[in-house]
């Protein structure tokens, strides 16, 4: 099972985790998250009988000792071997004596990287029982947003969803550091309820995504001199292209999902808001694609494309001229 599936079924996977708990992939905020939850549910959050121990040099003996180890403050010990990949290879026949016959009220959870599901003990951890692995890996797309909004939640806040689109396309898809950047933005907006979309670009992207947004909102009305201007600036401090790509995908993914939608029939201005534009947003779009014409709005994806192509080597023209051509093609001139 993925991390984010743990909780549906708390009960039943935690009794599953007694004896050997295995954690894999590379988001360790997943596991930091899962490790708590065994940590309370087992042992009342008792700080002594938690134990970790690196997985570089630890020797089965000692592991062993620690796990069969009654604890005279609890009822439940734990022990965690961090970065265990190499621990699970040299002791790969004791895990297996040991997943037969565990300790009585302890828990043993490694934390690896990889988790190969050809190996014996892989098997044996999938189809005997009790025990568990858990996929702690990357989230994309719907799973990523829905993990955010919860992630909102308990901070007591409201995330939108092109306000999470937005904190992904600034700060990518590391767990460790969307969570950070979800804590300053709680505090940024104070007794506020809601993570507004121009919160992220103010306290996230700060000058240079909002000269990015200023950019493109000089190509929707029509003023591509300005954003000539802004790409100038922006490029003259020294931002990547790569990275004022990410801003120009970010909205022009939701502009070319509606203009397909109204392609297939639905009015353009509903169109927009299916898309994930806001109400306040969508009648200066609607001017704007209707000025450009559908048949060069249709081509605004394949000059993406081609420009994100092209700064990753398909063109030998300075990347410079590369935006500039790509501005002037959104702008349907």
């Amino acid at each position: 099972m993925h991390a984010t599936e743990f909780a549906r079924s708390i009960k039943k996977n935690v009794a599953a985790a007694t004896g050997l708990a295995v954690l894999h992939g590379d988001e360790s905020a997943l596991k930091r998250a899962i490790v708590k939850t065994l940590h309370e549910r087992l042992a009342g959050g008792d700080d002594m009988a938690l134990m970790s121990v690196p997985g570089k040099g630890a020797e089965w003996p000692r592991i062993n000792d620690e796990l069969r180890t009654v604890s005279m403050f609890g009822d439940h010990r734990i022990v965690v071997v961090d970065a265990a990949d190499e621990f699970v290879s040299k002791h790969r026949f004791e895990l297996e004596n040991y997943f037969d016959a565990p300790a009585a009220a302890a828990t043993l959870i490694l934390d690896v990287a990889k988790w190969p599901k050809n190996t014996r003990l892989a098997k044996k951890l999938a189809a005997d029982g009790p025990g568990l692995a858990v996929d702690c890996g990357a989230l994309k797309g719907a799973k990523l947003t829905k993990y955010l909004a919860a992630a909102a939640k308990e901070r007591g806040k409201s995330l939108p969803s092109d306000a999470s689109g937005l904190l992904v396309t600034l700060a990518g898809t590391s767990l460790s550091l969307l969570e950070q950047e979800l804590d300053k933005l709680t505090t940024y907006v104070g007794d506020r309820d809601e993570i507004t979309e121009a919160d992220v670009r103010t306290l996230v992207g700060g000058w240079s995504t909002e000269t990015t947004f200023a950019m493109l909102n000089a190509v929707r009305d029509g003023e591509l001199g300005t954003a000539l201007e802004h790409l100038d600036a922006l490029l003259t401090s020294g931002e990547a292209p790569q990275r004022i790509m990410g801003g120009i995908g970010y909205v022009y993914k939701k502009l070319a999902q509606a203009v397909e939608r109204s392609r297939m029939g639905t009015p353009l201005g509903a169109a927009l808001k299916e898309s994930g534009f806001r109400p306040f947003e969508t009648p200066g779009l609607e001017q704007y694609l209707r000025r450009v014409g559908r048949p060069a709005a249709e081509r605004f994806r394949l000059a993406i494309q081609t420009a994100d192509l092209g700064l990753k080597g398909n063109s030998r023209l300075p990347e410079r001229v590369q935006m500039e051509r790509l501005l002037v093609a959104l702008a349907g001139v």
